[in-house]
C-alpha cells in the first residue's frame, strides 16, 4: 500500500515540475488559413468537376514572378490523396465532386492572389485572398478578403465558419 501511494505521489510530482517548467499551453487557435472548398459549375449550372480525375489545373504565380501548379504532390507527402473528392449531396450540400486545398491558402497568404484554374480549354481567373490581418488573435487570426471569379464577386455558399465553400459558376 505505501509503494503505491508512493509511485501515485512521484508520478504527480513529476507531472507537477514538469507543467512548471515548460510555457503554458496556450488555445489552440487557427496558426494557418484554412483550406479552401469550391465547386466549378458551367453556365447552366452543370458540375465541371465530375469525378475525382477531373482535369483540373491550378495555378498562380509566386512573388518572384515564376508560375507555379497545385497538385497532389504539393498537398500531401505521399501524393495519393486527391484534391477533388466525390461526396453525398444533400439539401446542405448538393453537389458531387469538391475541390480543396490548403496549399492556396498558404500561398495566397504569401502573396499568391489570382489563381488560374484550367478545365475543357478554358482558364478561369479565381482571386482569392488570404491575409493574415489579426496576428494577436488567438482564433481566425487570417482573413478571407472578398472572392471574385472572372471578375465576379462571389460569396460564400455554405459549409461552416471553418470551412467555407464556394461555389464557381463560368458566365460563358
Amino acid at each position: 500500500m505505501k509503494t503505491q501511494r508512493f509511485n501515485h505521489s512521484l508520478l504527480s510530482l513529476l507531472l507537477l515540475t514538469s507543467s512548471c517548467s515548460q510555457e503554458p499551453v496556450k488555445p489552440n487557435g487557427n496558426v494557418m488559413p484554412m483550406p479552401i472548398y469550391l465547386v466549378l459549375l458551367d453556365k447552366q449550372g452543370n458540375e465541371l468537376l465530375t469525378s475525382e480525375d477531373t482535369p483540373l489545373v491550378v495555378s498562380s504565380f509566386n512573388s518572384q514572378g515564376q508560375r507555379f501548379y497545385v497538385s497532389s504532390l504539393n498537398e500531401y507527402p505521399d501524393g495519393k490523396t486527391k484534391l477533388i473528392t466525390a461526396i453525398v449531396p444533400s439539401l446542405i450540400f448538393p453537389y458531387h465532386f469538391v475541390y480543396h486545398s490548403i496549399t492556396m491558402p498558404l500561398a495566397s497568404s504569401n502573396g499568391s492572389k489570382d489563381w488560374y484554374l484550367e478545365l475543357n480549354g478554358k482558364t478561369d481567373t479565381l482571386r482569392y485572398d488570404v491575409q493574415h490581418t489579426r496576428p494577436q488573435a488567438l482564433n481566425n487570426q487570417y482573413d478571407v478578403m472578398p472572392v471574385s471569379f472572372n471578375g465576379q464577386s462571389v460569396a460564400v455558399s455554405g459549409g461552416s465558419p471553418d470551412n467555407p465553400y464556394y461555389v464557381l459558376r463560368r458566365r460563358q
